[in-house]
């Protein structure tokens, strides 16, 4: 959800912007006709701000775009919304969220992460995983590794991991 109402606020984002370039002014130029700092133009522009009504207001006039209102102003409204709702999904806890992602996660046959500065978990061995947490907040003393399962293999051949069960290994 949260995710939709992003895409949204990136979309309206470009669509400002559009209309700004089509009417020749420049981000700078805008601001200084609304009374804007030029960081707001740029947070709008880039779906990192969802803009309010008064600022579609004031930028469709000073883009000589005023026939644009009514459908920004919905589509403001509308993002809003997608957030509101996803507050409430968020308040409620996110039990109910993660049983609709379990699904998902149960027919997922090939995790792909890329995390450049950390092995992924299901590769980690026991010693990586101790050296790791020392150099960071977490205590090693309140680490638990269980050795009863043999570290994770990486498979080449199929991009996926496994782990053998100690007792069955020679």
């Amino acid at each position: 959800m949260s995710g939709q109402a992003q895409q949204a606020r990136e979309a309206l984002g470009a669509r400002l912007r559009d209309l700004r370039k089509d009417a020749g002014l420049t981000g700078r130029a805008l601001a200084a006709l609304a009374g804007w700092d030029l960081a707001k133009i740029s947070r709008i522009e880039h779906g990192r701000r969802t803009a309010k009504e008064a600022d579609i207001r004031i930028w469709c006039l000073h883009c000589d775009a005023e026939d644009e209102i009514p459908e920004l102003i919905a589509t403001v409204r509308n993002i809003n919304i997608m957030w509101l709702e996803w507050r409430r999904t968020l308040r409620t806890g996110t039990k109910i969220r993660q049983q609709h992602s379990l699904g998902l996660y149960e027919r997922t046959k090939v995790f792909r992460v890329y995390q450049p500065t950390v092995v992924w978990g299901t590769l980690q061995t026991a010693a990586y995983a101790t050296a790791s947490s020392a150099k960071s907040w977490i205590s090693t003393e309140s680490l638990t590794i269980s050795t009863e399962v043999s570290p994770p293999v990486w498979n080449a051949n199929s991009f996926s991991t496994t782990a053998t069960d100690a007792t069955t290994s020679s």
